[in-house]
């Protein structure tokens, strides 16, 4: 008769693999326990630190506008000028220092101190350019204070989309105004390299190709050869100029200089395809210039279209026509009389005979 079951040995084994099991699965249970216990406290201080950095980031843009408002309020109605507005974006450079509002008030202030150099050298009064020392040295300070501030921004945050191609760009615009072409020309490479899908990268060439140009007239004043930069020039300038898209571009646009510069670039013939008259530009001015009150005519002088003008009377009828006015204001008006009724009565008619 044949044995059913098992034996006490193997019932042993069974149950020592059956604890054994049971303790690993245990302890991965114990373990994901501890991974999802983890997890969540990392999601809650991710989220605790996330929320702090937003409202020390709101914090900072809380700072800058409402000081800026304070500022503009109390300069009045005349506004917060560059010379003004300066003060109060240094004292805003040291509140908002660690935070991502900084980059941009070192770019407000780099281009109020840019603005100031510009405004240097301009006749309040007149409008016009002037070439005195002290306005000069005036100048080159504050291009040198707005250089240095731009420089700040492009060793900082060289890769931010926002404020790294103008940093760049208002760097080298500072360089030539200093004189010094080759490092405008260095500002411009890097920030080209470093953004060459931004949408000022165009504009940056167009500015590249001006410094190469700008350094061929200085070599070439001093005696050197200027044609490598030249060829540079015309290598820049010609990747942003579009025959299609500029060729209604607006006179006072960027792109139209850069077409007129391109024109200077290229041999007599091709640069006359692009100005065929081979003048430079001209500028109109920006506001009408207003007419004197002795050029604008009369409302009596303007004649209607179609009137045929006034005959000249001869001698004799003008002297008609005065004795005639004249007998006129001798007469005395005729005094009407009024009744009793309050009617008005009619002046009696003279008889034939008086």
């Amino acid at each position: 008769m044949a044995k059913t079951g098992i034996s006490h040995k193997e019932a042993v084994e069974r149950q020592h693999k059956l604890e054994e099991w049971s303790g690993l699965i245990t302890w991965t249970l114990y373990g994901l326990l501890a991974v999802l216990v983890v997890a969540v406290v990392m999601v809650l201080v991710e989220g605790q630190a996330k929320q702090k950095r937003l409202t020390e980031l709101r914090s900072a843009w809380d700072d800058f506008f409402v000081t800026l408002r304070d500022a503009r309020d109390a300069a009045g109605p005349d506004g917060l000028d560059n010379a003004a507005q300066i003060p109060v974006l240094e004292g805003l450079w040291e509140k908002t220092k660690g935070t991502p509002v900084q980059p941009f008030v070192a770019v407000e202030l780099a281009q109020c101190h840019y603005q100031e150099a510009m405004d240097a050298v301009i006749d309040p009064a007149t409008k016009r350019r002037v070439v005195v020392d002290d306005a000069i040295k005036r100048q080159r300070s504050e291009l040198e204070k707005s250089l240095k501030v731009f420089d700040v921004v492009c060793q900082n945050w060289p890769d931010h989309p926002a404020y790294g191609p103008i940093a760049f760009q208002g760097a080298a615009m500072c360089q030539e105004q200093l004189k010094d072409y080759s490092a405008a020309i260095g500002y411009l490479e890097d920030g080209i390299k470093k953004h060459t899908k931004h949408f000022l990268v165009d504009r940056m060439r167009y500015d590249l190709a001006r410094n190469y140009w700008l350094r061929s007239l200085k070599n070439e004043a001093e005696g050197n050869d200027g044609q490598e930069d030249r060829s540079l020039a015309l290598e820049q300038v010609s990747r942003v100029v579009s025959e299609v898209a500029d060729a209604n571009a607006n006179m006072f646009s960027w792109r139209y200089d850069a077409r007129y510069l391109r024109s200077l670039l290229q041999e007599p013939g091709d640069g006359l395809k692009i100005f065929p008259e081979g003048k430079p530009p001209v500028r109109v001015q920006s506001r009408p210039v207003p007419k004197k009150a002795a050029d604008t005519p009369k409302k009596a002088d303007v004649k209607k279209a179609g009137e045929k003008p006034a005959e000249k009377k001869k001698a004799g009828e003008k002297k008609a026509d005065e004795k005639k006015a004249g007998d006129d204001a001798s007469e005395k008006p005729v005094e009407e009389k009024s009744d009793a009724t309050g009617k008005a009565e009619k002046p009696a008619e003279k008889s034939k005979e008086q």
